[in-house]
């Protein structure tokens, strides 16, 4: 099934507050059926803190045939 309109979301692992400022490569992207792609992330990670972070993707719109 082809996902349209993928937004990633870098947030903490331990609050789930997004970490701002981040900048992505790309951001709302849509991926056909067995597509991958590679997203490249710059932050500053002193805001990432002790707990780690998650990379979160919220699909937009899915189109089903």
């Amino acid at each position: 099934m082809p996902l349209f309109g993928i937004r990633l979301l870098l947030t903490g692992a331990a609050d789930g507050k997004q970490i701002l400022p981040a900048i992505f490569s790309d951001n709302y992207f849509s991926l056909m059926n067995g597509e991958t792609k590679t997203v490249t992330i710059e932050f500053d990670s002193n805001a990432v803190g002790k707990d780690g972070l998650n990379l979160r993707q919220n699909r937009l719109t899915t189109y089903r045939t």
